[in-house]
This record gives structure tokens, C-alpha cells and sequence, in this order.
């Protein structure tokens, strides 16, 4: 099978292209590579991710690599835990796509994705085509799960500046996928009024006209109900956008100006600098150029 890292991991059609033995050897390489005891494993909803995720496992078995299985929750959480605990992190999921496709995405112990170096290391392994010995043993969720997913849901109440968000009404769109049982509960604990959308994971039904591939019901909500503010989610909740009052998406570099400009404020903006890519427009430039914030 050639299939290759690309900009975030593997991504292929699941149980088609992405086969359960590719993924068990993939899990071998890994281990090898990544050099520690234990991964933590997440998936994001998706009807093939268990099977993927066993998959998983059986390659991190045969390098006698401990792991702690999380069912589904959110890739910032999995990369929160592997910074935390010092292990090894690995989210099956295919993000913002169909159901029907599945990936890979691994963190390092520093909670940081791979390098380059590192994918070409796990590549050289697959390319030897090793075979790996089938396990046979059922995945089950880690008894430490709590736990493990309640030190990145403190670390995100405590970088909250605000005492709570009472008097807030939100609608949260999960996108059937990753953030349906952690974003909703998350706002109302931190005080907010939440009308939670497209929360409810089968297996086929992440990003389906939802999350943050498909807007259109999240603004129509926003704007029925009055309120004050809508977040959209992608499948594995590694990404957002906002639905202002009226009804109207905040895109990225509004997103990130607002940021930025709020973090200066508060003398926390590292170097007073914020990072931007190649689709960043010219006019978020002047704005963080009259902000004093290097880009």
C-alpha cells in the first residue's frame, strides 16, 4: 500500500485504502520511532475508528508499547495528555472529510506533532513490508480515562480570564464528531446558557451538513434564538469557527486578530508576535502593523 504522510498525518478511504493491516504496521513503525512506553489513543466518532484504533494497538503490541484508549474525545486533548504525561499520542480520525474516510495523526511526548525526520523514519519501516501478528484482543476504554481527559478540560477552564460566562447564550456545533460530549458541557460549566447542535455521533453522520465544513444551521440558530454567539467545530475539534450575533461568520483572520490584539492587551502575546500562513490577507498585516504586533 503506498500510502504516505501528508500535511496532517494519513488520511484514505477506511477498511478500502486505509486497511487495518497497514495500520497495525503503521502502529509498529510508530512505536519504534517514537521511542516511548505508552500512547494515548482517541478517535473522533467515526464508525471505522474502532476498528482502526484495534488495529492500532496490535502494532503498538508487537513493540511491547503500553496504551491508554480513550474512545472519543477532541486531538487537542490527546496532544494535552501526551505533553502531560510524556507519552506517545495517536488520533484516528480523517478531521473535516466524510465519514467514510479515516486517518492517522501522531504526537510526540512533548505533545508536538511529527517531523519531517520522523514521518521519512516511519515510512523507511513500512516500505520493509513486516507483517504484523494479530492479537485477537478487544479494545477496551482506559480506566484512567477521566483522569487523563480532566487535566485538559482544567487546563482550559483555567486559561479562561473571565470569572465565568454567565449571561452568555452560545449554540455549540459539534459536528457529530469529537467535541459532542466536552464542548457543551464545557460552556455551561463555565456559566454560559448552551443550545447544543449536531451533538449526537452514529458513526456516518460527522460533518454532515455541520460543524465547521457547513455553517448554514448553526447561523440560522444563532440568529432565531438570539444569541450572543455560535462556535463550530470540525470532526476531531482541532479547529473552530465563530458565528457573530447577527448571524455572520467571523473567519480566520478576524479570529486570529481578535486574539492577538486581546492577548497584547494583556501582556501575554508572546514577543508581541502572532504566527500567520501563505492565505493570511494583507489587511490582517496592516491591522496587526497598527496593533504593534509583529506578524
Amino acid at each position: 500500500m503506498g500510502l504516505k504522510f501528508g500535511t496532517d498525518g494519513v488520511r484514505a478511504l477506511a477498511l478500502k485504502e486505509l486497511q487495518p493491516e497497514w495500520v497495525a504496521r503503521l502502529g509498529a513503525a510508530a512505536a519504534k520511532v517514537i521511542g516511548v512506553k505508552t500512547f494515548v489513543i482517541a478517535i473522533d466518532g467515526r464508525e471505522t475508528g474502532p476498528i482502526l484504533a484495534e488495529a492500532l494497538v496490535n502494532g503498538l503490541k508487537q513493540e511491547q508499547t503500553h496504551y491508554e484508549y480513550l474512545g472519543i474525545a477532541p486531538t487537542p486533548a490527546v496532544a494535552h495528555i501526551a505533553s502531560t504525561y510524556k507519552f506517545g499520542g495517536a488520533v484516528i480520525s480523517a478531521s473535516h472529510n466524510r465519514s467514510e474516510y479515516n486517518g492517522l495523526k501522531f504526537f510526540l511526548p512533548g505533545g508536538e506533532k511529527l517531523s519531517d525526520k520522523d514521518q521519512s523514519a516511519i515510512e523507511a519501516i513500512l516500505a520493509k513490508e513486516t507483517p504484523v501478528l494479530e492479537k485477537n484482543e478487544s479494545l477496551k476504554i482506559s480506566s484512567l480515562r477521566e483522569d487523563l481527559l480532566s487535566t485538559w478540560t482544567s487546563n482550559l477552564k483555567d486559561s479562561i480570564i473571565s470569572a465565568n460566562l454567565n449571561g452568555l447564550r452560545i449554540v455549540v456545533d459539534s459536528a457529530n464528531g469529537a467535541a459532542s460530549f466536552f464542548a457543551p458541557n464545557l460552556f455551561r460549566n463555565l456559566g454560559a446558557e448552551v443550545i447544543s447542535i449536531h451533538d449526537e455521533p452514529d458513526g456516518k453522520n460527522i460533518n454532515l451538513k455541520s460543524g465547521s465544513t457547513d455553517t448554514t444551521i448553526l447561523q440560522s440558530v444563532v440568529k432565531e434564538i438570539d444569541a450572543d454567539l455560535g462556535v463550530a467545530f470540525d470532526g476531531d475539534a482541532d479547529r473552530a469557527l465563530a458565528i457573530d450575533k447577527t448571524g455572520e461568520l467571523v473567519n480566520g483572520d478576524s479570529l486570529l486578530a481578535i486574539f492577538a490584539q486581546d492577548m497584547k492587551h494583556r501582556n501575554v502575546l508572546n514577543g508581541d508576535t502572532t504566527a500567520v500562513t501563505v492565505m493570511t490577507n494583507f489587511g490582517f498585516h496592516l491591522a496587526m502593523k497598527e496593533s504593534e504586533i509583529r506578524t
